[in-house]
């Protein structure tokens, strides 16, 4: 009786031993399976970073811009490209478009940052290409008019930031107070783009 109740409890012992071991296999098993895991996604994570940096990186290392150095090999077709504090500028217009249009402002980039930033056009063109390269900066960019208007929008002077654009044969950016006055065509805005942000 005594060597059936040993035998028994030994069958007992034996199973939640068992059980016991199963438990920290399975604990085992789950922990490896974790770090392959983590293994796999951080690796997909770099790959897909490495990969995006490359794809979407549209500068080779001659027309890089950090702090807008030039490319003196460029070819006149080349649209503009700089870099300024992480931001991308792609104007539309390439350096030999724009070298020869006089620039006289004092402005600088941090006269735009988290402010509003008005256009006066009538150039859906040109108040695309402003707003959406000095516009990064801006809290928000808004049409506008040059003093009195019949168009439902804000009427500002030069006491508040305010870009002008004006059709002319003639292309020139100059600055009066708080107002810049762009002159000719897209060429004009991307001179002033240009200059604002490679000084």
């Amino acid at each position: 009786m005594k060597f059936k109740h040993k035998l028994l409890k030994d069958n007992y012992i034996v199973k939640i031993m068992r059980k016991i071991q199963t438990l920290e296999e399975t604990e085992r098993k789950t922990k490896i399976k974790k770090r392959i895991g983590s293994i796999v996604l951080l690796g997909i994570l770099v790959i897909s970073t490495l990969g995006f940096a490359f794809i979407s990186n549209p500068f080779s290392e001659s027309k890089e811009n950090i702090g807008v150095e030039e490319n003196q090999d460029r070819v006149s077709t080349d649209r503009i490209s700089l870099k300024y504090e992480g931001s991308i500028f792609s104007l539309l217009s390439s350096y030999d478009d724009i070298e020869e249009i006089p620039v006289e402002i004092t402005a600088k980039p941090n006269d735009y940052f988290g402010g509003v930033l008005y256009i006066a056009s009538d150039n859906d063109g040109i108040t695309q290409e402003l707003g959406a390269n000095i516009g990064k900066f801006a809290s928000r960019v808004q049409r506008a008019c040059y003093g009195k208007c019949d168009d439902d929008l804000p009427e500002k002077n030069c006491t508040t930031n305010l870009l002008i654009w004006r059709e002319s044969s003639e292309s020139k950016v100059y600055q009066k107070d708080k107002c810049i006055f762009i002159e000719g065509d897209m060429r004009a805005a991307d001179a002033f783009i240009y200059k604002l942000f490679s000084e």
